[in-house]
């Protein structure tokens, strides 16, 4: 008995689809998820604590005022921007986004901090370990 192409092809997208959701495939993509997310914890810790350009970080309620900066410094650092590029990117936030420039020095030494966490991610996920259990 033979199977009809119509078949054929949705065996072939199930085959596929298992081979992209094995246990390694699902453990990885778990965790570059959960790294993803404490990759933006960090960096937003980092952006109100440390960056604070204008000086918010003192009043809870402006808590929220550099979330929206978060997504683009995690792209930058996923697609392996240097400190150099991260100087820049905060750089430009501040002149673009909020009229002011602050001491390039003080960038340097965010960008750097910003290096930090994303350097630890493993180069495998069974060797991971998520951030907030590690010393």
């Amino acid at each position: 008995m033979s199977i009809p192409d119509s078949s054929t092809s949705r065996l072939r997208q199930r085959g596929s689809a298992a081979r992209l959701t094995s246990p390694v495939d699902r453990l990885t993509i778990q965790v570059k998820s959960e790294f993803k997310a404490e990759l933006s914890d960090s960096v937003d810790a980092i952006l109100w604590e440390i960056w604070d350009p204008i000086g918010l970080n003192d009043n809870s309620d402006a808590r929220t005022e550099y979330l929206s900066y978060v997504p683009s410094v995690v792209r930058l650092l996923e697609v392996g921007a240097d400190g150099y590029k991260l100087g820049a990117h905060l750089e430009n936030l501040e002149r673009g986004s909020m009229g002011i420039q602050c001491c390039a020095d003080h960038r340097k030494k965010v960008a750097s901090m910003l290096l930090a966490p994303y350097q630890r991610m493993p180069a495998s996920p069974l060797q991971a370990t998520p951030l907030s259990r590690r010393t």
